[in-house]
């Protein structure tokens, strides 16, 4: 169901559409039958064809990790209780040994998720953005009473978090922790003198503009890239290439991915929970909790509730359904959506945006999303997933307040549902 595989260029960075395609016509050429040998795993490894990632490089990782700490000082004296799952994945190790070598004293693994089972018998889906998921983490860190679960998912690329509040665990979505490490990263680079003057962060274009309105607050430049983290490691690559890397700060996307510098190009979910478990810490020595500091960015911003559908289409008539939804929205974008006007529509498959009757030329690769722009209301992102026959809606809406964000997004879930009878 899930066969595919990513591939990395020599930057360390996931490769984009142009080389996809070439490399996807040299695959043509190859008969996989006859042109393809197999060679035994021992042998590969005689043959330097296969080799293992030396303990020197992995020491080195781990100390680039522990250098995107922002106040280590506060870990020294902190009482922060942590429970942790890698949910039977990668995380395990590298997570406990950067939190370990920081200096958090206070974490509880969840046992039944603490070695690698790739029939994942404990959680039915893996994902930390699902509440099923993170159920025994939950259910520990309440026995324990603990200040966080973090959890991580098999390939230790994302992060999930819940944190304590007011006697309950909330669970943070993956904007809710990218806002937080916007505000983080920019008020203590500000109080330090150490906040660069062109300083950028980057997003996915389905992540929520609340962490624009943070980033401009401390006169970040907030870049929105395609959705594909691929795309923020091509930011930070272009930034390195102009002498300009360390002005790179944070990329996130709404699926909890990760990154606060470029000695990687991709999510890394060891350093954002390094990161996350330090914000926690050191909002704490205040007084507050990480759903406290959310309130309060809330309340200084603007209310923003953010919701993603999924609809399945399964096999080729389905794929050739979903096309057919896509095709109609790109050539009759929608003028209202449950009663509320469209005032603004991105269409990045002919590269346009139209506001007014007025169409301007976007600066992004072209791919199969529509964006709408509605009056007074939010946005809605539609697009085909790249991994799976879904398709995907995306709805980023603000209010007076949470209640009256959340009912606009019900609102414009309606809309679509009419629209694409789905």
């Amino acid at each position: 169901q899930y066969n595919g595989y990513k591939v990395y260029g020599g930057d360390g960075c996931q490769i984009t559409a142009q080389v996809a395609e070439d490399i996807f016509e040299e695959i043509k050429k190859v008969d996989p039958f006859e042109d393809v040998t197999l060679l035994e795993f021992e042998y590969a490894i005689e043959d330097a064809a296969v080799e293992y990632i030396s303990q020197e490089i992995i020491d080195r990782y781990y100390q680039r990790v522990l250098e995107c700490q922002l106040r280590p000082e506060v870990l020294k004296n902190s009482d922060l209780k942590i429970v942790y799952t890698p949910l039977c994945g990668a995380g395990n190790k590298p997570v406990r040994e950067v939190l370990g070598l920081a200096g958090f004293k206070n974490i509880i693994m969840v046992k039944e998720q603490e070695h690698p089972d790739g029939n994942f018998t404990t959680c039915s889906y893996p994902n930390p953005e699902l509440a099923e998921a993170m159920e025994l983490g939950l259910k520990l860190v309440k026995e324990q009473g603990a200040d966080i679960l973090i959890g991580t998912d098999p390939d230790a690329d994302r992060v999930g978090v819940a944190v304590a509040s007011n006697g309950e665990y909330i669970r943070l979505s993956g904007n809710d922790t990218g806002v937080l490490l916007c505000e983080y990263i920019a008020s203590t680079l500000q109080e330090q003198g150490k906040l660069p003057e062109d300083g950028v962060m980057v997003r996915s274009i389905v992540s929520t503009p609340l962490a624009d309105l943070v980033a401009a607050r401390y006169g970040i430049k907030m870049q929105v890239v395609l959705t594909g983290f691929k795309y923020i490691g091509d930011a930070i690559a272009k930034l390195e290439k102009a002498n300009n890397e360390k002005a790179f700060l944070l990329g996130f996307e709404e699926s909890c991915g990760y990154l606060t510098a470029g000695y990687v190009r991709d999510k890394d979910a060891v350093a954002a929970s390094l990161l996350v478990a330090e914000m926690a810490a050191f909002y704490k020595s205040q007084g507050k909790t990480l759903v406290d500091v959310l309130e309060l960015i809330h309340k200084r911003e603007g209310y923003f509730y953010q919701e993603v559908t999924s609809t399945a289409f399964e096999g080729a008539e389905g794929m050739s359904e979903m096309a057919g939804l896509m095709d109609n929205l790109f050539e009759n974008p929608p003028t209202e959506l449950g009663g509320v006007a469209v005032v603004e529509y991105k269409d990045l498959r002919n590269l346009k945006q139209v506001c007014n009757f007025t169409e301007t030329a976007i600066d992004l690769p072209p791919s199969e999303v529509l964006i709408l722009a509605l009056e007074d209301c939010g946005t809605v992102v539609i697009r085909p997933s790249g991994t799976e026959p879904k398709l995907k809606v995306y709805y980023l809406c603000k209010g007076v307040n949470m209640a009256e964000a959340e009912k606009n997004a019900k609102t414009l879930m309606l809309g679509i549902k009419n629209r694409l009878k789905i």
